[in-house]
């Protein structure tokens, strides 16, 4: 691993989003960080935070790997909060998107790197960082009639940052949503609390989905705000009363086997169509955060 190896002789590792990395450094005897939302990542030193809403707590890290969202306010984000992290003159790697990855790419890029040699020394790396295709991307592959709105580009490049000053935390308190949260197993479902009180039914499909799979994986697409629910295997649906939705699924989550989560469901039995695993469960949590 290509990012394991320009960390190897770093004395302790802020990994912030990287948790596959973190894992495989732990593995190796390094001592790691990991910050990332998400609560199951099999990482002794984990904290589950998201990156820019408080200063970093937890002392300074001799090193930091980064994988921010591949879009510039969120990239300023979680490099500003990032660089609060690790001591003075340390490194940071970071991942960042390619020119093919939308038309405002090239443009999103030289101004990222503008805002950060103000405070910090910048090198673009002769790497070429590879993915692979998570499974929300292959669903919204086979779901769409354009190959280029189902697939992101699967190579990003990477690039130091060596801060001279420590940058201040960047604003990004916009409007927020909450979600609700369910990993069921290896499935996982979210729910924004937003209600859409115009819709005629408890779940409605959204018009542009192809049997409940969302065919692109672009914040650009189209009505893409209209979706309150989404699952980890790139299916949507749009729901009118999204707290009903979360109190409904809580207990059909809790029945002891398929006819009662079936029975539980109640008006919300179109959720039968998704890929929900059915019980019993060998894993079952609920969790919340903001978007």
């Amino acid at each position: 691993m290509i990012l394991s190896e320009l960390a190897r002789h770093s004395d302790s590792v802020l990994a912030v989003g990287t948790p596959s990395l973190a894992r495989y450094l732990e593995s190796t005897g390094h001592d790691v960080l990991l910050v990332d939302r998400q609560p199951i990542h099999a990482v002794r030193n984990h904290r589950q935070i998201e990156p820019g809403l408080n200063p970093p707590d937890f002392g300074k890290r001799t090193i930091a790997i980064l994988d921010p969202p591949w879009y510039p306010t969120d990239a300023k984000v979680w490099i500003a909060w990032t660089a609060g992290g690790i001591e003075p003159g340390s490194q940071m790697l970071v991942s960042l998107w390619p020119d093919t990855t939308r038309p405002t790419a090239v443009k999103e890029f030289e101004d990222l790197k503008s805002w950060i040699t103000q405070w910090a020394e910048f090198e673009i790396l002769d790497v070429v960082l590879r993915y692979n295709t998570p499974l929300f991307e292959r669903e919204a592959l086979k779901a769409s009639a354009t190959p280029s709105t189902g697939l992101s580009p699967r190579y990003g490049r990477l690039v130091s940052v060596r801060p001279r000053t420590t940058p201040a935390l960047v604003d990004h308190s916009g409007p927020r949503s909450t979600w609700i949260r369910f990993v069921v197993d290896d499935y996982q479902l979210a729910i924004c609390l937003e209600e859409n009180k115009a819709l005629p039914l408890p779940v409605v499909q959204h018009p542009l989905a192809r049997h409940w799979i969302w065919p692109s994986v672009s914040k650009r697409a189209r009505e893409r705000n209209l979706i309150n629910l989404w699952s980890s295997r790139n299916e949507v649906a749009l729901l009118r009363d999204p707290n009903a939705a979360v109190e409904t699924l809580r207990r059909a989550l809790k029945a002891d086997d398929p006819a009662g989560f079936r029975d539980q469901l109640g008006s919300y039995s179109q959720l039968q169509d998704l890929s929900i695993p059915r019980p019993p469960y060998r894993r079952l949590l609920e969790w919340q955060h903001q978007q």
